[in-house]
C-alpha cells in the first residue's frame, strides 16, 4: 500500500468510535507500536489532523482500475492492466514509493526506454505499436489522477506527446506468431470424437468468419460446385446473424474448401 492508503487506512479504523475516539486512538497506537507497525499508520492514528502525504503513482493505478475497469467485460483489461502495472515499476521502481507530484519527464522518458528494450514471450522486441499502447495507458491512468486528486493545474503529465521512434523501414508482420496457438487447438480438436469441431475450426482458419456463422451453416448456403466456391452466410431461423439483411459471401481455398467438402460427406442423408 502507499502511504496515503495506508493514511485512510487508519482514518478508516477510528470510524464510528462515538466517545471515546481519544482511548480508541490511544489503544490502536500502543498496538502498532507494540507490533512494530508502519510508522505511517502510527502517525496517521496519532495525528489524523495533520496533512496526509502525498499520492503515489500507485494511487493513480488503485483509482483506474476501480473507476475505469469494467468487470462486465471479464479478466482482459485487468490483466492488461496488471501489465502496464508490472512494467511501470519495473522502470521506475516501487509506485507506492513514487509521488505523483514528483513525475518529471525523465520518468516517462526511461519507461519508454525500458518498453523498447523489452521482449514478448517469443523473445521478440515489443513491437512500435504495443510500446504505444502501454505508454498511452500510462498517460491515461495519470490524467486521471490529476482530475480526481485535484493535482490539474499543480502537476503536469509527463507522459503526454512522448514520442515512440521507429526504423525507416516498413514494419514487417510475424504473421507466425500465432500459428503455436493454431497448432495447439487443432491438436486438440483432432482428439475429440465429435469430427464436426475440427471441421469447424479449419473454416473458421480459413474464412474468418465467426463460430456462429460456420456452425449455423446448411447444405443450401454451401456454393462448393460455382467457379467461386464459397459460402452463402445469411440470416435463418435456426441461427440468426446481427440482422436479417445481413449477407456475407466467403471464398473457399485451400484447406478450408477440403473441410468444406468433408462435412458435405458427413452431412449425406
Amino acid at each position: 500500500m502507499s502511504p496515503r492508503a495506508l493514511w485512510q487506512e487508519a482514518k478508516r479504523l477510528l470510524e464510528g468510535a462515538h466517545g471515546g475516539d481519544e482511548v480508541v486512538r490511544q489503544v490502536v497506537v500502543e498496538d502498532i507500536a507494540q507490533r512494530q507497525g508502519d510508522p505511517m499508520l502510527y502517525r496517521a492514528v496519532i495525528q489524523p489532523d495533520a496533512t496526509p502525504p502525498a499520492y503515489a503513482l500507485a494511487d493513480a493505478f488503485d483509482l483506474y482500475e476501480r473507476e475505469k475497469i469494467d468487470e462486465s467485460q471479464g479478466r482482459g483489461p485487468r490483466n492488461r492492466l496488471a501489465r502496464v502495472r508490472k512494467q511501470t515499476e519495473e522502470a521506475l521502481g516501487k509506485l507506492s514509493k513514487l509521488p505523483i507530484e514528483n513525475l518529471r519527464r525523465q520518468h516517462a522518458k526511461k519507461l519508454l526506454d525500458h518498453l523498447q528494450y523489452s521482449k514478448t514471450s517469443t523473445g521478440n522486441p515489443l513491437s512500435a505499436e504495443t510500446v504505444r499502447r502501454e505508454l498511452n495507458a500510462v498517460r491515461a491512468i495519470v490524467e486521471l489522477s490529476l482530475v480526481e486528486f485535484d493535482l490539474v493545474g499543480t502537476v503536469a503529465n509527463p507522459f503526454r506527446k512522448l514520442e515512440v521512434k521507429t526504423s525507416g523501414s516498413a514494419p514487417t508482420v510475424d504473421h507466425n506468431a500465432r500459428l503455436p496457438l493454431i497448432a495447439k487447438v487443432r491438436e486438440r480438436l483432432s482428439l475429440s470424437k465429435r469430427p464436426e469441431l475440427l471441421l469447424i475450426w479449419r473454416l473458421l482458419e480459413g474464412t474468418g468468419c465467426r463460430p456462429s456463422e460456420i456452425s449455423g451453416l446448411r447444405l443450401e448456403d454451401l456454393k462448393i460446385d460455382h467457379d467461386t466456391p464459397h459460402i452463402h452466410v445469411t440470416w435463418h431461423e435456426d441461427r440468426r446473424i446481427k440482422t436479417k439483411a445481413s449477407h456475407l459471401l466467403t471464398p473457399l481455398a485451400g484447406d478450408a474448401l477440403e473441410a468444406e467438402q468433408e462435412a458435405v460427406r458427413l452431412a449425406e442423408g
